[in-house]
């Protein structure tokens, strides 16, 4: 009986082991999309939602010029909840547009962004929020001037801790198994390091710095932080820019976009620093188990075939 279960559980792993290396719809519906909204805070019911676009958009009606670590996350789900079908990293992912925004980022805005919103908008999106994005949202209003531009704000103490929590969940998705066998997960892991090192000046994911943060970096990232914010506010008129902190709840937003305030609907508040944390030990978890079932069937094999046969050899002498 025992070995009954035994190999049957080899067959489930090495199962797994070949639906990790060959398919790619497997991992991403049961892994990739799950980390995703860890990120971002979906439920199934919003998640669902997104999966189902109708074509019809007439467009960004509201852009997100926040950068990631500022609750772009929750935005996200606000503008949901008040009819918008916002654009978030986690769609970059789940819509395979690494390398679309990886050319954007290359040639620092100046050609690509075009690909890019044909993309999101036959998508049915008609709002953006969190990075890559928000560091083109200038870009993204020339082609839509008529847009509605938020500006999210965090106390830089806070949002650089939340950042420096990002290297290290970015490169094991993007570097170990079974992630790395799912093409999607390297060409997100290759733009998001073009991104973080390149268009932010160095502030994270660099050669040599991919699994971690240091104070050098802190500084990088802050320059940035505060010299994207001010070329929005310099670029944006007065009364189509909303600066917005999560804090402030429901009436500025709902006020500066013409919607009513949801009742009994609580202004969301997802992806929190703990939350964060959880998918960076979903994601380690994922890589361990991997290669335990990679391991476990060649320990078994070896105990069960070679050994006896190397025993046999030596009686047979």
């Amino acid at each position: 009986l025992k070995r009954k279960k035994m190999k049957s559980l080899i067959l489930l792993l090495l199962a797994l082991i070949g639906n990790g290396c060959n398919g790619e719809n497997f991992i991403l519906g049961m892994i990739g999309r799950g980390i995703t909204n860890a990120f971002s805070g979906e439920t199934k019911e919003s998640s669902d939602k997104h999966s189902n676009h109708s074509s019809s958009s007439r467009g960004l009606e509201v852009i997100s010029a926040g950068l990631c670590r500022t609750g772009s996350a929750s935005l996200k789900k606000a503008l949901t909840i008040l009819g918008y079908t916002p654009y978030h990293m986690s769609e970059v992912l789940a819509n395979d547009h690494s390398e679309l925004w990886d050319h954007v980022v290359k040639t620092g805005g100046t050609d690509g962004i075009d690909n890019v919103i044909s993309a999101m908008v036959d998508g049915g999106y008609d709002a953006t929020t969190d990075c890559p994005s928000a560091d083109f949202s200038l870009e993204l209003l020339e082609r839509y001037p008529d847009a509605k531009v938020i500006l999210l704000t965090r106390p830089e103490d806070r949002w650089i801790r939340s950042v420096a929590q990002m290297p290290p969940i970015i490169n094991y998705a993007g570097s170990y198994p079974p992630f790395k066998f799912i093409p999607r997960f390297p060409k997100l892991f290759t733009f998001l390091k073009r991104l973080h090192c390149d268009h932010w000046k160095g502030c994270m994911l660099c050669d040599g710095h991919e699994h971690e943060f240091d104070h050098d970096q802190t500084n990088v990232c802050l320059d940035y932080f505060r010299s994207h914010n001010q070329k929005v506010r310099d670029a944006v008129k007065v009364d189509q820019l909303l600066e917005f902190n999560l804090s402030e709840s429901w009436e500025p937003l709902c006020g500066f976009l013409g919607k009513p305030i949801p009742t009994n609907e609580p202004f969301p508040h997802v992806n929190s620093g703990t939350s964060f944390m959880i998918a960076y030990y979903v994601t380690r978890t994922i890589i361990l188990l991997y290669y335990a079932c990679c391991v476990i069937p060649v320990y078994y094999i070896f105990r069960r075939w070679i050994i006896p046969l190397g025993k046999g050899k030596s009686k047979i002498s």
